[in-house]
């Protein structure tokens, strides 16, 4: 598979703006609307970000939402260097299969599904937001 280009941006820079509607078009497409995931990563890995991952996004969601949202998390966490946002329609499936993987052994289930994210990250389009 080939390796997806990434779109970065950061918080409070004026050309977030268009980075984070070229991105958003890319991933809604002719539907106009897309579900995504996002992952905080920092020093201890990744982590998902459950209560924003698997809920849609459209074409007309403001760049402010999101640098709402995700403004505070980088703002008051120093462990978080930066949040990734991407394209993920099966998300569901993938909660139940990291929770089957962790009653295994080892590793918590988001663990497991953050890390199996952050893997195939390079292979999706995806927007990197920084300070």
């Amino acid at each position: 598979m080939a390796k997806a280009e990434p779109y970065h941006c950061t918080l409070d820079a004026p050309e977030s703006e268009d980075v984070f509607r070229r991105f958003v078009d890319s991933i809604c497409g002719e539907a106009g609307h897309a579900r995504h995931a996002a992952l905080a990563v920092g020093p201890e890995g990744p982590r998902c970000l459950l209560q924003n991952s698997g809920r849609c996004i459209d074409t007309g969601t403001p760049w402010r939402m999101a640098r709402d949202t995700y403004g505070p998390l980088l703002r008051f966490d120093d462990a978080v260097e930066w949040v990734a946002l991407f394209p993920l329609d099966d998300w569901q499936m993938r909660c139940d299969a990291a929770l089957s993987a962790s009653l295994d052994g080892g590793a918590s289930w988001s663990r497991l599904l953050a890390e199996e994210l952050l893997a195939e990250l390079p292979l999706v389009p995806h927007l990197i937001i920084r300070r």
